[in-house]
């Protein structure tokens, strides 16, 4: 259930049983819910102190999925007075509850670096149905060997001269645009992205539409 959940998003960790075993679960319960064909389609990870329940991990597959998670945290109603769940930022529960009074709090957790812009680009068309041209021109203070402009096209990946139609960015701009935090158009809002709209539309080809998300810690 979490690889499945995992493969909808950018970023999530790929667990071993001793990571699970360690850091997930450890003194943990975990509630899994079955549809009609006892098929798993969801679980949460919590534990139950002083009258307050903490959901470590809210892992719904499907709106039925959700649904069911959710009555079982309201099933604890006669032995707990406050729940407390760590959510994906983009979980809708909150959106779904009849007229929620929750406090909901939402900081940045983790950071993304793209540390070799030419190898990375070149695994992530493998599973892109990019199919045009696209240049990009990468400042980078830490790694030298990221700066300059490279030529995108479906399934190769190489270093270019620089065109009048490059798009330029550093690279914290091209990691939030791949990961799928902020979309090249609003990146171009904001001054980050150089270039005309055409190009970034063709940018906006390139990009999956998984969102980013991690739930494990370090």
């Amino acid at each position: 259930m979490y690889d499945r959940y995992a493969n909808n998003h950018n970023g999530m960790l790929v667990r071993k049983e001793e990571w699970w075993k360690e850091r997930c679960i450890g003194d943990l319960w975990i509630a899994i819910y079955y549809d009609e064909n006892q098929v798993p389609q969801g679980y949460l990870s919590y534990e139950v102190k002083n009258e307050k329940m903490k959901v470590e991990e809210f892992i719904p597959l499907s709106a039925e999925a959700r649904h069911g998670l959710w009555s079982f945290i309201c099933q604890h109603d006669s032995m707990i007075n406050e729940a407390e769940l760590v959510l994906n930022p983009n979980e809708p529960l909150p959106f779904l509850l009849r007229n929620p009074r929750v406090k909901m709090e939402r900081y940045p957790y983790f950071m993304n670096r793209i540390v070799n812009v030419e190898n990375f680009l070149k695994e992530y068309l493998k599973n892109s149905e990019f199919d045009d041209r696209l240049m990009i021109t990468i400042r980078d203070e830490q790694a030298d060997w990221n700066n300059g402009t490279f030529l995108v096209e479906r399934h190769d990946i190489r270093k270019s001269s620089a065109v009048e139609n490059t798009l330029k960015m550093d690279i914290n701009t091209l990691s939030a645009v791949l990961f799928g935090i902020y979309t090249p158009k609003a990146l171009m809002e904001m001054g980050k992205i150089e270039g005309t709209c055409e190009e970034t539309f063709k940018l906006e080809k390139l990009i999956n539409d998984k969102i980013p998300f991690f739930y494990d810690f370090f």
